[in-house]
């Protein structure tokens, strides 16, 4: 597994680049979107994708949708439904969906590679008690320290972007100089990573969502967590961004301005009223919330997005053994994200 895992990472990096690369050549569609708003004060149709499907975490855009947010921005949102996060470029370049959100490790190596996307607010972030990953192994295990998962069997949900990411920053930290070639990783699902772990198969696993330390040892007392992202980069590496399309955004800066207003009004509420956020949110999800693993993450305050936490990814990226090696040295802030939209700028 070990030898085999950079073959594996560079091999998804690969098929990613080249979908992204199809997706630049085939789209077609217009810079911005030409659908007529159905709704009364509406000046602008942003298709949106899976709003309010999430059974652990408040959706900001749900919360925001029904207290009116959006619309004051003459915004009408359609949900297109769930789609596959891997095509999000794709179906960003494409006109499938008007924005969207991913890892700002993930908006960087798209851009590396050509995508025309820009940054334009940030969703989720991270604090010291919601980090955006939280390591964990046995409570009775031997691994202690960094120093111990070199021999260590990790599994996690992915091996690219922040799993592996926040993965090799730590083990790098602690000595291991190469942790493609010298960590034993596999992937599997959440469920089937949390059994093998308690089976003793796995040594190191990582949880998504459900971050919090104290929150963590309730619903796992077995667990122990032995690092977070926080640990070591402290909020600088959790972002996750929104994104447009900067063709259209450049050609119509109007309808950027209110979307990234929208999306500040929402993360503000969410933060500043968490309780009210929670009962709304209640009675707009799709889905059943999982009221056991539920955690609500901390927003970017105003949506703003901070040039160090954009740098320190185009950092970690541009790393010879970076676990997807930026091919544009010279990659700067301003190829990445944009301030400029924010009313709070």
């Amino acid at each position: 597994m070990k030898k085999n895992l950079r073959k594996t990472i560079r091999i998804i990096s690969s098929l990613l680049t080249a979908a992204l690369l199809i997706s630049l050549t085939a789209c077609g569609s217009s810079a911005s979107s030409s659908e007529v708003p159905t709704v009364e004060g509406a000046k602008y149709v942003f298709k949106l994708a899976g709003i309010g499907t999430s059974a652990t975490q408040i959706d900001p855009v749900a919360v925001g949708i029904e207290k009116g947010f959006f619309a004051e921005e003459g915004i009408e949102v359609k949900d297109v439904g769930e789609v596959d996060v891997l095509q999000f470029v794709a179906l960003l370049e494409s006109g499938s969906v008007d924005a969207g959100l991913t890892m700002e490790s993930d908006i960087v190596a798209a851009i590396d590679v050509g995508a025309d996307i820009v940054e334009v607010a940030v969703g989720p972030a991270v604090t010291r008690e919601k980090p955006h990953m939280a390591y964990v192994v046995l409570e009775n295990s031997p691994i202690k320290s960094g120093a111990d998962i070199k021999a260590a069997k990790i599994g996690l949900t992915g091996l690219n972007g922040c799993n592996v990411g926040f993965l090799y920053e730590y083990a790098a930290l602690n000595g291991i100089k190469d942790p493609a070639r010298e960590l034993d990783v596999t992937s599997s699902s959440a469920p089937a990573l949390l059994e093998a772990l308690r089976a003793g198969q796995l040594d190191l696993t990582a949880l998504h969502g459900t971050t919090n330390e104290e929150v963590i040892k309730r619903i796992y007392p077995d667990l122990r967590v032995l690092f977070t992202d926080y640990d070591f980069a402290e909020d600088r590496a959790g972002d996750i961004g929104w994104c447009l399309r900067r063709s259209w955004a450049e050609e119509d800066p109007d309808r950027a301005r209110a979307f990234v207003a929208a999306i500040a009004k929402s993360n503000n509420f969410v933060n500043n009223n968490p309780e009210e956020a929670l009962e709304i949110y209640r009675k707009v999800a799709k889905t059943e919330l999982n009221e056991k693993i539920f955690q609500t993450p901390y927003y970017a305050k105003d949506g703003l997005i901070q040039e160090s936490h954009v740098q320190y990814w185009i950092d970690t990226l541009s790393k010879p053994n970076s676990f997807q090696p930026l091919q544009n040295k010279d990659i700067k802030f301003e190829d990445v994200a944009t301030n400029k939209y924010n009313p709070h700028k």
